[in-house]
């Protein structure tokens, strides 16, 4: 077996409807409010979603595209540590 790096990009598109005194106001609170990181759920605890100064709607699977597939070879810097997570024995 061999140890292959795969480049994906995931993009979620969808709106924010903000209740705000003009547009930097907007932009900022949407900025303050989509911060998400991998594996995390939106934080509906900040301000504007209790004032309930903001809404989305996103669609909840993103679009997916494998940019680059390529083989991790013996002696690159990360193969040695990858090949002890994969278990693999040496050939």
């Amino acid at each position: 077996m061999k140890i292959f790096r795969v480049v994906c990009d995931y993009v979620f598109s969808g709106d924010y409807y903000v209740l705000a005194d003009d547009d930097e106001d907007a932009t900022d609170t949407v900025f303050d409010v989509a911060s998400w990181c991998n594996g995390a759920s939106a934080d509906t605890t900040k301000d504007a979603y209790k004032q309930n100064k903001i809404n989305w709607e996103f669609d909840t699977h993103p679009d997916f595209q494998i940019l680059e597939t390529m083989e991790i070879p013996p002696g690159h810097p990360s193969y040695e540590r990858l090949a002890q997570q994969f278990n693999l024995d040496e050939e």
